[in-house]
């Protein structure tokens, strides 16, 4: 309950006398009240006419002052103060659906490895190389998928990362499409790897594959600079 708390918003009309302090820096207000949880307004509770002073910084509340003294309040700016509560519980909803689909879909990698799927791996626990002492998180590629022997080959990227959150970062932004330069040395690994957490963080499937080995040796750079046209 200490979250929850009465707040007003003031809509200022026209100068008056303040009643408290007698200045004339105050000014006649519509206050709509409602119910805060912590910075989001729940509910309104009512609308109320007042004197709001900037001199002795009090708001009075009355209801002896006709009521055209004081400016009116529009529907459209209530139901904007309470549009923040639904629009939160929307957003909150679609981020945990979207992390629910997210869990799926990584099951799913996991339970049925592909081809071509990328990993993001902690080298530490998936082999035990003295050369990779400094940096633990590697992005490796699924090369072959042997389901009678139970195992998959896996070739590590040259990125490595002692940073798990830059790793992650590269990892998300698809960076090892252009500058993952996979070792051509196969691992081997059995299947059942593919579950455990600490081995293989997250996976990712490339919707179009793109070998980037592969496309630089197809690109052919035999022209001599004679060659190239010239613009005259």
């Amino acid at each position: 309950m200490l979250f929850f708390y009465y707040k007003k918003d003031l809509v200022k009309g026209s100068n008056t006398v303040c009643p408290a302090c007698k200045s004339s820096r105050c000014t006649y207000a519509s206050s709509v009240n409602y119910v805060s949880f912590m910075m989001l307004p729940v509910f309104p509770t009512g609308l109320s006419r007042c004197y709001s002073c900037s001199n002795c910084l009090k708001v009075i509340e009355t209801s002896s002052v006709s009521q055209k003294h004081f400016p009116s309040v529009s529907k459209f700016r209530v139901l904007n103060k309470f549009l923040a509560l639904p629009l939160a519980l929307l957003i909150l909803v679609m981020a945990l659906t979207y992390s629910q689909n997210m869990e799926h879909m990584q099951h799913q990698f996991r339970l049925h490895p592909q081809k071509n799927d990328i990993l993001f791996v902690d080298n530490f626990k998936l082999s035990a190389d003295p050369t990779q002492v400094l940096y633990p998180y590697r992005i490796a590629k699924i090369t072959n998928v042997d389901t009678n022997n139970q195992t998959l080959s896996l070739i590590l990227s040259n990125l490595k990362y002692g940073n798990i959150s830059r790793a992650n970062r590269d990892f998300v932004v698809q960076r090892y499409l252009f500058s993952s330069f996979f070792h051509s040395k196969e691992v081997q690994v059995p299947i059942n790897t593919m579950f455990d957490e600490e081995k293989i963080i997250t996976i990712k499937r490339p919707f179009d594959p793109l070998d980037v080995e592969d496309l630089h040796n197809d690109v052919e750079f035999d022209k001599n600079f004679e060659a190239v046209p010239r613009i005259r």
